[in-house]
């Protein structure tokens, strides 16, 4: 066969293609003889039909390597967090990849050397993502975790109820406070909010602080870099007292899960509430399409946007037996189409940016939102201490019934010293 210059060089490039792909270490043939392996593969509880697509995705990449099987560990949703620690370290607890949270909660294994850089799988694959989230999933120019998916805390209230007392989704402080009061004056408790979690009330500190104080002052504060007492900080404090003191937020908050927030949304006992997108789930369908979602509101209008939006991500042990193998399944379920699979029974955006996601008009405002941001950021608790953020947590949701500036200060700067003293920071 006769080859012209252009056409050779095209079939040198060719075989050069095929050869590296050979090669990859992301790579097993379909007919290769080696070992059957398992990967074992710790996720987060989800739905019934979260597990059911997991459990497919599996089938259809064995399909695709026949030579690996994945086998899922099972948890109780309820001590998931609690047991990974146990799973990265404990040598007789064999697993390949587990599903966790982006933020501090990754860098605290990454530092302590648990976990597998994957850089390798994210050079290959960084330019199908968002460039705000490479920074909540790398530490010391290194990548640990590959992100699958995340979802936004915004305000969510019922379409019809603004309708007809002629209310519009706030975009501002001002306008935020006329609608408090608008919804006062029909008796109609502002905003609703769950507190037997505290990570509810916690939201509402980290949107007052990132809308006055920005993202750079967040991070700081969260580091344990800023006095509790400083002036800033006070000032988010005596934003959040406001609010308090015009009886914006339900007054049972401490006997309410965040999930019991949703309902006196549908009938209008409550105007709002500050949730993330996963609240969708808990909506019968009659009410789906009535529920509207608007970004926390302005502050400050020199601060750049930032916005609460917790990322899930893979990350594969150190201990594992089969690394290499772990980042074949890894590769494969940050790709475009899977990640829309797994999203689907989440109401969550799947990260990958190739992707499709539920059309519902709750995550089309989410992804819009996102898709402006200049900054996100975890939820407070996957980026701080986890012990500060217990103690701090706990302080805020005591701030709904008693706000007290000036003693929470006192106390959250106290807290701040003890996290100093333990990790040798002061």
């Amino acid at each position: 066969m006769q080859f012209g210059l252009k056409s050779g060089i095209k079939y040198i490039y060719f075989i050069a293609a095929i050869s590296i792909w050979l090669l990859s270490p992301f790579v097993i043939h379909a007919a290769s003889s080696e070992q059957l392996i398992t990967l074992n593969v710790l996720k987060e509880p989800g739905s019934a039909s979260s597990h059911d697509t997991y459990i497919q995705l599996a089938k259809d990449f064995t399909a695709l390597y026949p030579s690996i099987r994945i086998n899922f560990v099972k948890l109780p949703h309820n001590s998931y967090r609690l047991t990974v620690d146990d799973y990265l370290k404990d040598t007789n607890k064999k697993v390949d990849i587990i599903s966790w949270h982006a933020g501090e909660r990754l860098f605290k294994y990454a530092r302590q050397g648990d976990l597998v850089p994957l850089d390798d799988v994210w050079s290959a694959n960084e330019s199908h993502f968002p460039d705000v989230i490479k920074s909540q999933i790398s530490l010391s120019n290194s990548v640990y975790g590959l992100p699958f998916s995340y979802y936004q805390w915004g305000i969510y209230y019922k379409q019809s109820l603004f309708k007809r007392l002629n209310l519009k989704p706030p975009t501002n402080w001002s306008s935020f406070l006329d609608v408090v009061k608008k919804l006062k004056s029909h008796n109609i408790t502002p905003i609703a909010i769950g507190a037997q979690q505290n990570w509810a009330a916690a939201c509402w500190f980290e949107y007052i602080n990132l809308r006055l104080n920005g993202y750079a002052f967040h991070n700081d504060f969260i580091k344990g870099k800023i006095s509790a007492q400083n002036p800033k900080i006070e000032n988010v404090l005596k934003y959040w007292k406001h609010l308090i003191k015009l009886e914006a937020f339900s007054k049972d908050a401490r006997n309410r899960s965040i999930r019991d927030s949703l309902p006196s949304i549908y009938t209008e006992k409550a105007g709002m509430t500050l949730e993330g997108s996963f609240i969708e789930s808990y909506a019968p369908d009659h009410m789906k399409d009535n529920i509207g979602f608007f970004e926390f509101p302005i502050i400050e209008e020199n601060i750049l946007p930032t916005q609460v939006a917790p990322t899930d991500v893979f990350i594969i042990p150190k201990k594992s037996d089969a690394i290499n193998t772990a980042k074949i399944f890894i590769d494969y379920l940050i790709q475009p189409q899977v990640q829309s699979k797994i999203n689907a029974n989440l109401y969550q955006l799947p990260a990958n940016l190739k992707s499709t996601f539920k059309q519902s008009n709750l995550l089309i405002a989410n992804y819009q939102s996102l898709n402006k941001a200049k900054y996100l950021t975890q939820f407070y608790d996957r980026q701080a201490d986890e012990e500060l953020a217990n103690e701090n947590m706990t302080l805020w949701v005591n701030f709904l019934s008693k706000p007290d500036i000036k003693e929470t200060a006192e106390k959250m700067e106290q807290a701040r010293q003890n996290y100093l003293i333990r990790h040798n920071l002061n």
